[in-house]
């Protein structure tokens, strides 16, 4: 976001909303074909899990294994110790 990479972010979405919806209608027709209408949570889920899936795997393809890597401060702990000196 900060580097305005928009065209990767527009990608990422649009993968993602893509594969949510066709997987939310699959699990709700083949709940409509079975009759038991019990499965409307379900593919709310399987919709979610499929969109964050996709896009997790986007960004990765994206901007590679590195970004995931926990970064090393700087300084050492949490503050910034030279921002409090004058």
């Amino acid at each position: 976001m900060v580097d305005l990479k928009t065209n990767v972010r527009v990608r990422a979405e649009g993968l993602g909303i893509t594969a949510k919806s066709i997987l939310t209608f699959l699990v709700l027709l083949y709940d409509s074909r079975r009759g038991s209408g019990d499965f409307a949570l379900v593919a709310f889920a399987v919709g979610q899990l499929a969109y964050s899936v996709v896009m997790f795997f986007t960004y990765i393809v994206s901007f590679g294994w590195d970004v995931i890597q926990p970064q090393k401060p700087s300084s050492p702990g949490y503050v910034f110790i030279h921002l409090y000196r004058f």
